[in-house]
């Protein structure tokens, strides 16, 4: 009985052992992929074409990237939240 429960808690720490390091392992893939997501691509060129001024990716590409969205929302939220309070 105590060593079926200590086999079960063996196998058991051995699978998540297993999951762990694949986790990790994907997450490894994850990070060498991201550079090639679009958003990252459109935010280094904006980057470097914002160098003079400020640079929008509505008027260049017609559409926004996450972080533009991200702003606007943020700006969007405080409004709504001085609406609020005054």
């Amino acid at each position: 009985m105590v060593t079926e429960a200590f086999e079960d808690k063996k196998s058991l720490i051995e699978a998540r052992t297993i999951l762990y390091t694949r986790r990790d392992e994907l997450q490894g893939y994850i990070d060498r992929i991201k550079p090639l997501h679009p958003d990252s691509a459109i935010e280094s060129i904006c980057e470097m074409l914002s160098a003079d001024r400020e640079f929008n990716a509505w008027f260049a590409f017609g559409f926004n990237t996450k972080k533009q969205k991200r702003e606007h929302w943020d700006k969007k939220n405080k409004s709504i939240e001085n609406a609020a309070t005054n």
